[in-house]
């Protein structure tokens, strides 16, 4: 292989490597403008589009020990890689196809679990983290104060009839 060649196979298997999750896209007809708009936008939630050949993406997922993509290695490929949310990024190139109908999400991986494109699809349409923890307080926090209501109605009650007592004396 000529060195030219084996540094960017190297600098592929890198950012696979250090990356939690990978998206394989297809970009066949997008223009440069749209692709640049796109790399843009993945790259200020903290990810990265890079366009890869098929044969080095085969070559780096067997050395990585990443799922086989082989089935999904036709025609034009990107992948996106990062380390900040999966969901996040799903939901970037989700509304970017929805926006100009390019690019095709093919599947991907999380860790070593491979993923479809229905399954990155679906990741995309959760809420974002801070919102699922707010749902999750939320729920924590339902029980205590309905707890809380309970333990204080009786004491409420009595107030009340007292008051209603007093003001029916005078």
């Amino acid at each position: 292989m000529k060195i030219g060649k084996e540094s960017l196979l190297q600098e592929v298997k890198a950012r696979v490597q250090h990356s939690s999750y990978l998206i394989l896209v297809e970009y066949k007809g997008m223009k440069v403008s749209e692709l640049s708009e796109l790399r843009k936008r993945l790259t200020a939630a903290g990810a990265r589009l890079t366009v890869v050949k098929n044969t080095y993406l085969r070559q780096v997922s067997r050395e990585s020990g990443l799922p086989d993509f082989s089935g999904l290695l036709q025609g034009q490929n990107a992948i996106v890689t990062g380390n900040n949310e999966l969901c996040a990024t799903a939901k970037i190139i989700k509304n970017f196809h929805s926006e100009f109908s390019k690019p095709l999400i093919k599947g991907g991986c999380y860790g070593e679990a491979f993923l479809t494109a229905q399954q990155i699809l679906v990741l995309a349409d959760l809420p974002s983290r801070e919102v699922l923890f707010s749902q999750v307080l939320s729920l924590i926090n339902t029980p205590a104060s309905r707890l809380l209501m309970l333990l204080t109605a009786p004491a409420e009650k009595l107030v009340r009839t007292l008051q209603q007592k007093a003001s029916n004396t005078t």
